[in-house]
């Protein structure tokens, strides 16, 4: 079921809403305010406003990823996020951890970088050595060499 806030298609709320719950999509048209508390269960994703959402794309050690945004804009908050899928890291497939920005300092160059932006693009260049390191079960480094990348661009102007 699809619900939509404003002109157009589906159902159409005005006013203030009381408690209310919706199993299925919501969507929004428009400016929205929640006034108090509110809980999501499940996957939110935000339209071409402000959010850009890639989902997730395969990635592997050395590779270069081209994304087409549509947020009009170079000034963005980014954050790319990795998941496990092989269980590389000995914690579950499909854990979620954030990506630290690309270092190449000594011994490795692990995670991944954002170049060559522009208002409508970015490219995602993952490392020589790892797609992202974090801690094992055991405490020390563990690196992953393929998985997932999701990058999230928010326009700030």
């Amino acid at each position: 079921m699809t619900r939509r806030h404003g002109a157009g298609e589906g159902e159409q709320w005005g006013g203030c809403i009381g408690d209310s719950t919706i199993t299925g999509a919501l969507e929004l048209d428009g400016a929205f305010q929640i006034d108090g508390s509110a809980q999501v269960n499940g996957l939110v994703s935000f339209g071409a406003n402000n959010v850009y959402d890639s989902t997730w794309f395969d990635c592997s050690v050395k590779g270069t990823y081209l994304k087409t945004h549509d947020q009009s804009s170079t000034c963005l908050l980014a954050q790319l996020w990795f998941k496990d899928t092989g269980n590389q890291l000995g914690e579950g497939a499909d854990r979620i951890y954030q990506v630290p920005h690309f270092e190449i300092d000594y011994p490795l160059s692990v995670g991944a970088s954002l170049n060559n932006l522009t208002a409508t693009q970015v490219t995602v260049q993952a490392a020589e050595q790892g797609v992202v390191a974090c801690l094992s079960e055991s405490g020390g480094q563990a690196l992953c060499t393929t998985g997932q990348y999701r990058l999230l661009l928010m326009r700030l102007v």
